[in-house]
């Protein structure tokens, strides 16, 4: 089982110019190609390094999943 986890604000991506869409659409995508995927967590006010920028939250999500 795997989480997908991605800052609401990344400007990284989805890169405009490569991906195109919203960074909600972009982790979505994503996680639908994971057979095994089981959430996908947007966090807040976060950017391309959400562990550091949103890091209670993203600290709280992977401690729920794994428990």
């Amino acid at each position: 089982p795997c989480i997908v986890i991605f800052g609401s604000n990344d400007n990284l991506i989805p890169n405009r110019y490569l991906h195109g869409g919203t960074t909600l659409k972009i982790a979505q995508q994503g996680a639908s190609r994971l057979p095994n995927c089981k959430k996908v967590v947007m966090i807040p006010n976060a950017g391309h390094f959400v562990q550091w920028e949103g890091s209670d939250l993203f600290n709280q999500s992977v401690l729920e999943f794994v428990k």
